[in-house]
């Protein structure tokens, strides 16, 4: 007989909504100038109900980070596996950053480098979680680079982590630049050199 998942409680629903709320708010001001008042403000929850999940605002953050997370790769993980070549599996990326680009993206539009640079001396367990996030993107890569070499797909001469760390670095970048210039075209310049990089190391 199959056991029915028990529903969340009170206090895991209020703590549920306070993540999702704030998820898009975080996204775009920012985690480290997001107050609790906007917290307050947001969820129409008072500072005795939010405290009351949530030990201060850096928790929130990690919280939110981490649903933002798992948001991207909710979407990002089909699109890898249904992708046929490792080419397309690769250009899964650009396409995700290009989609976080756009204003009114649900994925969140906030550069993974940026959340380290922000959380820098403010909020230990964020900057960890963000750095651990980015080295796993440039890890996930680096292996598609190395499977596709090993298929025939890609050159034999490449070095797969050089290449993964080289296309991240130019998509965050891109991204922070569409971001603060409000000109998510921006990342459609970068999509394409990263496509030109890829064609480059095809066999």
């Amino acid at each position: 007989m199959l056991q029915t998942k028990p529903k969340p409680t009170k206090a895991e629903r209020t703590r549920q909504f306070i993540i999702e709320s704030m998820s898009d708010v975080f996204n775009k001001k920012g985690y480290s100038k997001t107050s609790i008042t906007d917290v307050e403000d947001i969820t129409g929850l008072s500072r005795g109900a939010i405290y009351g999940n949530f030990s201060n605002k850096e928790e929130i953050a990690v919280a939110v980070f981490d649903h933002n997370i798992a948001k991207i790769c909710s979407v990002a993980d089909p699109m890898i596996r249904e992708a046929r070549t490792y080419y397309d599996k690769i250009m899964v990326f650009p396409q995700i950053y290009k989609a976080a680009a756009n204003e009114f993206s649900t994925i969140g539009n906030i550069p993974i480098l940026h959340t380290i640079a922000e959380a820098e001396g403010t909020n230990v367990l964020l900057k960890s979680k963000a750095l651990k996030a980015i080295l796993k993107k440039e890890q996930i890569m680096a292996e598609l680079l190395q499977t596709g070499i090993q298929t025939g797909e890609f050159r034999r001469r490449i070095h797969p982590k050089e290449i993964a760390s080289s296309i991240l670095s130019s998509l965050e970048g891109g991204l922070m630049a569409a971001r603060v210039t409000n000109d998510p075209a921006r990342m459609g310049s970068i999509n394409s050199s990263v496509e030109v990089l890829l064609r480059s190391i095809l066999n």
